[in-house]
């Protein structure tokens, strides 16, 4: 956490694995229970109905959280009470009505976005090599830096690696046809189906 010496989250210390190890186990012992209560049909249209909107949910939550937080502490001057304090806990049922409000309007808007189909993509491998490269370095560069300017890497050039590599990963590569196809296509003539037919029948003495 910020302002203390060691953090629990970089590099993960062991309680932090103690715990992820016991939420995993947690889930896995329910999992049997959650899969029968999922076969209602009622249970089983709701979880398909939010499965659909799940990924814009996840999106979006932060920038409702801003969205909000900015309104009340800017707009309202309302200022967040110390954490844990009685204020604290009587504030929670409005803070998460609003960021339920705000996200579920974000949601409606953004959620069709999920429907769209996407383009079929074939990279090649080193399509794929130099984009992950390019993904992973910049991804790294913004979470260690930042936006701000660092010793041997900057925030602007770093989102750039890491748009270079999601652009060259969804540019469209030009079909082409293997060796074999191309010559087959060039030895045999264009007959129609009837005929083509007829010739096979022919060579099997049918």
């Amino acid at each position: 956490m910020p302002g203390d010496p060691v953090s629990n989250m970089g590099p993960p210390t062991a309680v932090l694995l103690a715990l992820a190890a016991g939420q995993l186990s947690l889930v896995l012992a329910l999992r049997p229970t959650v899969l029968r209560w999922t076969e209602r049909a009622t249970v089983r249209r709701a979880v398909g109905r939010l499965s659909e909107r799940v990924m814009t949910a996840y999106l979006w939550h932060t920038p409702a959280l801003v969205l909000v937080a900015g309104v009340a502490l800017l707009g309202f001057g309302v200022d967040t009470p110390h954490p844990f304090s009685g204020a604290w806990y009587a504030g929670v049922p409005l803070w998460l009505t609003a960021l339920t409000a705000v996200l579920a309007v974000l949601v409606r808007l953004f959620g069709p976005l999920e429907g769209w189909p996407l383009p079929e993509l074939a990279p090649g491998p080193v399509r794929v090599t130099v984009a992950t490269v390019l993904l992973g370095g910049g991804l790294l560069g913004l979470t260690l830096t930042g936006f701000a300017p660092a010793p041997g890497v900057t925030g602007p050039w770093a989102a750039s690696f890491a748009i270079a590599g999601g652009l060259l990963v969804l540019a469209r590569r030009r079909p082409t046809i293997d060796r074999w196809t191309r010559r087959r296509s060039h030895l045999t003539p264009d007959v129609p189906s009837g005929d083509r037919d007829g010739q096979a029948v022919a060579r099997t003495g049918a």
